[in-house]
């Protein structure tokens, strides 16, 4: 299976070499998930471990290939190298082993691990590939949630991606300590909320994500919060990327007020976008704006031309 997998991996037209990285990296997490799932793409995300030093690390690889490094835990030593469309996470290893770090992962789903050496093997100390099998998202522990509270909401973004069933364990893990995942970075939580409104799944997760509670710091108070979330059953007319385009925002626009939109980092842009949005969903009249006068309809056709079908 590990040599399968590392076929799949198409490691020669990865961005950096294998051989520069340091003796005991490993692959874990994302691509390894999406290989046995069938989902791999074309430039997957890589999430390596490696010994130690993971910042400095991606520094490096970012001068050298002109890309971009970004720190995302400077405490838990993670950073991110963006460079040719690919995207690739370091992080120092938890423990003195790689499954000792893989006993300290999140789901899972996520605890799987292949070392990259010319010996390539494959650990799953956790049950991560049954699970996957099974299309089921579980903790590997409640404290490993707790320890990073963003993993509560990693859950569900992992779940609309992947369509996946929710163990009920981790389910009541998540609802029990939604109120903990204003303790992880703003930017970290908006980055896991970009990927969760895009997803296939969202629809059957929106409701979770408002029902546990997890983004009450935030959330829109405003009426379209009591409205049904924006879905693609909705959208059945509207061509895929007309529905890429408006179902991302309208989402958000539906999930988080303007002031938790600014809390969370998103851009001036998208904040710009989202309370456009609002100001003509709170004017909506429920007859497709017949109230409008020709003005106003002029006003509603410039100010979401770019953003709606």
């Amino acid at each position: 299976l590990a040599k399968a997998i590392w076929e799949r991996l198409c490691p020669e037209g990865w961005p950096l070499r294998i051989q520069e990285l340091p003796e005991g990296t490993a692959l874990v997490g994302g691509a390894l998930r999406d290989v046995l799932l069938g989902e791999l793409q074309v430039k997957p995300d890589l999430d390596l471990v490696v010994p130690t030093q993971a910042i400095e690390l991606s520094r490096s690889f970012a001068q050298k290939l002109g890309g971009k490094s970004v720190t995302l835990d400077f405490d838990r030593d993670m950073a991110r190298l963006v460079v040719r469309g690919w995207t690739i996470d370091f992080a120092s290893r938890l423990g003195a082993t790689l499954e000792e770090d893989l006993w300290r992962r999140d789901f899972r789903l996520n605890a799987i691990g292949l070392t990259l050496d010319s010996n390539s093997r494959l650990y799953d100390p956790t049950g991560g590939i049954p699970d996957l099998f099974a299309k089921r998202l579980t903790a590997v522990s409640e404290q490993n949630l707790l320890e990073d509270p963003l993993r509560l909401l990693r859950g569900l973004r992992l779940m609309a991606q992947h369509q996946l069933s929710l163990e009920s364990e981790t389910r009541i893990a998540i609802r029990t300590h939604a109120a903990m995942l204003p303790m992880a970075a703003p930017e970290r939580i908006q980055s896991e909320l970009k990927l969760l409104v895009t997803a296939n799944s969202a629809d059957e997760v929106m409701p979770l994500l408002k029902g546990y509670g997890l983004l009450d710091l935030w959330k829109n108070t405003g009426k379209s919060f009591d409205t049904p979330a924006p879905s693609l059953r909705n959208a059945k007319d509207f061509f895929s990327v007309e529905k890429s385009l408006a179902l991302p925002l309208a989402r958000l626009t539906h999930l988080l007020s303007d002031d938790g939109l600014a809390k969370l980092r998103f851009s001036r842009r998208e904040c710009q976008r989202c309370k456009t949005l609002r100001k003509w969903q709170d004017r909506y009249d429920g007859f497709a704006f017949k109230s409008l006068d020709e003005s106003d309809l002029l006003q509603l056709h410039q100010d979401l031309e770019n953003d709606l079908p």
